[in-house]
């Protein structure tokens, strides 16, 4: 006679099938679900990337690398005169960007930036660097942070923002030509990878005193000052 089968445990075993598949399962949809959360976190990575602002300054002629942009060097101003020089920032088209000037006042130079474009081969160059000609356009605007007065040509010294950043407490025997003038351009928007400008020093006739000044010309990243942000 045959044995007749333990209902209970027939359910039992059919529980623990169940359950399994269940588990599986459920790993299953978990591996896929994780595979196409990896795959949407990558694609909106791809559509939200944050493209950083990337500035730099370079000569006149980006074929000529580590070429010095500016050398002024030593001059006669023992009679009026001017020198010009072609630098270029290098960033993204549309990404807004400032030019910053700081240079100490021992000799009576005066700075002028102008907006630049290349020369055609029907035009005549204003300016002529590493045999490429340069045409100047109109004065960059914009102005110096922290002239004593208009057209001085002497910063604020004591308790100024930009003196104390660059001397802290210190005021004793700092000579007056020392504390540097800080001037920042406006806004530019590149229409162009490489923007081109001229700096133009120019200066009276006066002593040549072989005193030293510091020059530096550097960018930044512009601020809009419409959003609340400050200069």
């Amino acid at each position: 006679m045959a044995r007749s089968q333990n209902p209970k445990k027939h359910v039992s075993i059919k529980l623990r099938y169940l359950v399994l598949f269940l588990i599986l399962l459920a790993l299953l949809l978990a591996a896929v679900g994780t595979v196409a959360w990896m795959r949407y976190i990558r694609s909106l990575q791809t559509v939200t990337m944050v493209q950083v602002t990337s500035l730099s300054l370079e000569g006149p002629n980006p074929d000529i690398p580590n070429t010095a942009i500016i050398n002024i060097g030593d001059k006669d101003v023992s009679e009026p005169g001017s020198e010009s020089y072609v630098f270029g920032v290098r960033t993204y088209i549309g990404k807004k960007f400032q030019v910053q000037l700081a240079h100490t006042t021992n000799t009576p130079f005066r700075y002028t930036i102008y907006e630049a474009t290349k020369a055609a081969s029907n035009q005549t160059p204003d300016v002529t660097e590493q045999e490429i000609g340069f045409l100047k356009g109109k004065v960059l605007s914009g102005a110096y942070k922290n002239e004593a007065s208009s057209g001085s040509n002497m910063a604020l010294q004591g308790d100024d923002h930009y003196y104390t950043s660059t001397y802290d407490t210190y005021t004793a025997n700092v000579q007056q030509n020392a504390a540097p003038l800080y001037w920042q351009s406006e806004s530019v928007t590149p229409e162009n990878e490489v923007t081109y400008f001229i700096l133009d020093v120019s200066w009276e006739a006066g002593d040549n005193n072989k005193e030293t000044d510091m020059v530096y010309l550097t960018v930044g990243t512009a601020i809009d000052t419409s959003e609340g942000g400050a200069s």
